[in-house]
């Protein structure tokens, strides 16, 4: 592998961007993979023992590995985003000016005498971000793309879901990034995080609108092949996933694929597996080499079990086709306890207390939250082996004594020997509450965010929460517990001044709130 530092890459307005350039051996014109972010190119990963990398020197976190991608024929190209690492301007989180800055890198790339003009891009988490914004640009030398793991719309998966500010992940990921850059050796003196300052320009827009449109994707642009690849579980800090599923159901693509595991993505990556299918994928749309590793199903979902099985849906589209709502209604008292039942339930309440501030080390809705600081309903034991997939909701009636509400929603399956596995969460600030009627559907509500409308102490209000899909196999005797606060824990806690005060959930009768889910025909393990 040949290795040239420090390219100099100058974009449409002057501004000089470096990138670190790694060659096959052999002389000749290849196709290329690059990837753009602020997270520095010259920062060693030093892969551990148990990962499913490989370990040497030119390891960079959540990007592809050099030496696997030259030996196949590849060129690889790491860009510092401007203002970051070793590149000039001023950086500008996820916004356009990035994105045009990514489209006039692979355009200079697709012009190396070295190149064949043939363009991938590939990485996790952020270089996954970057992605969805260059391509609805439509670089015409962008011939292919791999997101692994990448928010779509920063607003409801990255910053604000259901309308609260996730401060706790957001802050941290923020300030680590720019103290990596003035605390760290690559630092050079036109490094410019503090002219932008992102915590502030976020907080100050708390509601959706053009602010947000400039940081996120237009889907309809969308038509260039793509491999998108995420896990259930990375509903975890950024919120990946969802962008993942939004980015397939609103892409025109012809050529657009969804992979969906339940393994960590950072193993799932790395593994051989994956490599596989995304060499197959460039070279494919890169090489014109169709070979057997390429045909793969459109659509390929890991479910989450009990069972040490591993249990694959092999599908068309998303959501999967034919699939039904099971409506499971709340329902209860406090001596009896509270329930999840196919019928609808005769009238009740249920009260938890929102204490404003908490200390640290509080965890409210910890175990099996027997707990004042929120509620749980249990659904009766599952008859037969049940599978559900996809999108869900909760609507809720819900009043209080504060002129707001938040509400952290919990699903989780409970096994046979009452071991909790953790299918998904919702969130819904009650002020942000209003419905875009157009976007919304059954089991998918979405939130308009444009105004707040608080509520009026005590008076009850109808409110639909979106819980972010999720996958799982329920084994006869299994049950679901549905879980509501008005906290989370650590990153996906929400701004520490939380709506306090006594919080109500109302049932039955007139007032049925219910939880949707999204029920599929049993598959086999695959």
């Amino acid at each position: 592998m040949r290795v040239l530092k420090d390219i100099p890459i100058v974009t449409r307005d002057s501004t000089c961007l470096i990138c670190d350039i790694f060659l096959p051996d052999e002389d000749g014109n290849f196709p290329a993979i690059i990837s753009l972010s602020p997270y520095q190119k010259d920062v060693q990963w030093h892969v551990p023992s148990w990962h499913t990398a490989a370990q040497h020197e030119y390891q960079n976190w959540e990007t592809p590995d050099p030496i696997q991608w030259t030996g196949e024929g590849y060129v690889v190209v790491r860009v510092d985003a401007r203002g970051s690492g070793k590149s000039g301007g001023v950086h500008s989180v996820f916004s356009k000016q990035e994105a045009s800055d990514f489209y006039d890198a692979i355009e200079w790339l697709a012009s190396q005498d070295w190149c064949t003009g043939m363009i991938g891009a590939t990485g996790v988490s952020y270089y996954a971000m970057s992605q969805w914004r260059v391509a609805a640009m439509a670089p015409p030398s962008l011939k292919a793309i791999v997101p692994a793991s990448g928010s779509a719309d920063i607003y409801r998966e990255f910053i604000y879901r259901g309308g609260m500010f996730l401060h706790d992940f957001f802050v941290q990921w923020y300030t680590r990034l720019v103290g990596d850059h003035f605390h760290g050796k690559a630092l050079h003196d036109q490094a410019a995080y503090g002219e932008e300052w992102a915590i502030r320009e976020f907080i100050m827009h708390d509601l959706d609108g053009p602010y947000w449109d400039q940081r996120r994707p237009d889907f309809e642009n969308l038509h260039i092949p793509f491999l998108s690849t995420s896990s259930w579980h990375t509903w975890h800090g950024p919120g990946h996933v969802r962008g993942n599923l939004e980015t397939f159901k609103g892409a025109p693509s012809k050529n657009k694929r969804l992979r969906i595991s339940t393994e960590d993505i950072f193993l799932d990556y790395y593994s051989d597996e994956m490599f596989g299918e995304q060499l197959a994928w460039f070279d494919h749309w890169l090489k014109n080499d169709t070979h057997e590793g390429f045909e793969q199903p459109r659509v390929r979902v890991k479910l989450q079990s009990s069972e040490d099985i591993s249990i694959w849906r092999n599908e068309d589209d998303w959501p999967l086709p034919g699939t039904k709502t099971l409506n499971l209604f709340l329902g209860g008292s406090e001596n009896d306890g509270y329930q999840l039942k196919h019928e609808k339930q005769n009238s009740g309440v249920a009260e938890y207390n929102a204490p404003g501030e908490l200390p640290p080390t509080a965890e409210p809705i910890g175990g099996a939250m027997k707990s004042e600081l929120g509620v749980e309903f249990i659904s009766d034991p599952f008859p037969e082996v049940t599978e559900l997939v996809g999108e869900a909701a909760l609507k809720l009636w819900g009043a209080s004594t504060y002129e707001d509400m938040d509400l952290h929603i919990f699903l989780d399956l409970i096994t046979k020997e009452e071991k909790p596995i953790e299918l998904s969460r919702g969130w819904l600030k009650a002020s942000h509450r209003e419905l875009d009627v157009e976007r919304s559907t059954e089991r998918r509500p979405f939130l308009k965010h444009s105004r707040r409308i608080f509520l009026s102490p005590g008076v009850k209000e109808e409110m639909e929460v979106e819980i972010w899909p999720f996958a799982v196999r329920i084994q006869p005797g299994e049950r679901l517990r549905l879980r509501i606060a008005g906290t989370g824990p650590g990153f996906l806690s929400s701004w520490h001044r939380r709506p306090r005060g006594l919080h109500t959930i109302l049932f039955g009768g007139d007032d049925p709130s219910v939880l949707k889910l999204p029920m599929v025909s049993p598959s086999g393990s695959q």
